[in-house]
């Protein structure tokens, strides 16, 4: 049997008390348009108080696909986040924010190199990083966290993901997940390869 997208990629977004955005985000993330409509989609709900919580659950209503976690006390954003890569399990995770917008005219370039099983990063926002194999200018690209999808294999399963938790709830995820990656598997020996934009995306290798 074909290996489908949604066996491929999850989603998971982390959201507290931005309802409004979230709506959005949610809407554009189940639109019949989205290309990733039917991958799993985990919504990691921080006691939110502001009726976003209502709202996930009216998605998750709408769409089998959609899971949604609530904790019971908030856990801080940055524990959040880190949540979010400890309980990841398809091949690759994209851990979105809850106020993102998208563009999909590049899409189909992801989806290649996410069922190549090539890379280890795809990076989803370009900026200033077309074409180049500028390291600073990935890793500042990476702080922003939806900027990348991530093999979940070198995540998930590691000792180091306590020290990812207790690091994030320190304030410091962004350059965590980097430093991460780099420690773990060396991102100085990466392969650069340029593709459009979603956001939009580069894919490298290590």
């Amino acid at each position: 049997m074909p290996i489908s997208l949604s066996d491929q990629l999850e989603i998971i977004l982390p959201t507290y008390n931005r309802r409004e955005h979230l709506q959005r985000t949610l809407t554009q993330l189940t639109a019949p348009e989205s290309p990733v409509r039917h991958c799993s989609l985990t919504v990691l709900d921080n006691a939110c108080t502001d009726g976003s919580s209502d709202l996930i659950e009216e998605f998750a209503a709408k769409c089998p696909n959609i899971k949604h976690i609530r904790h019971e006390k908030n856990i801080g954003g940055n524990g959040n986040i880190a949540r979010a890569f400890e309980l990841a399990r398809k091949p690759y995770v994209w851990v979105v924010c809850d106020d993102d917008s998208f563009r999909w005219e590049a899409w189909p370039e992801v989806e290649e190199a996410l069922f190549s099983n090539e890379y280890d990063i795809l990076l989803t926002r370009k900026d200033d990083l077309k074409g180049t194999s500028n390291l600073a200018k990935i890793v500042r690209q990476l702080t922003f966290l939806p900027a990348g999808i991530y093999r979940t294999a070198n995540i998930v399963g590691r000792d180091d993901l306590a020290q990812l938790a207790i690091l994030a709830q320190n304030g410091h995820l962004g350059r965590v997940t980097v430093s991460y990656m780099a420690d773990r598997v060396g991102l100085g020996r990466a392969k650069w390869v340029c593709f459009g934009e979603i956001l939009s995306v580069i894919g490298f290798t290590f």
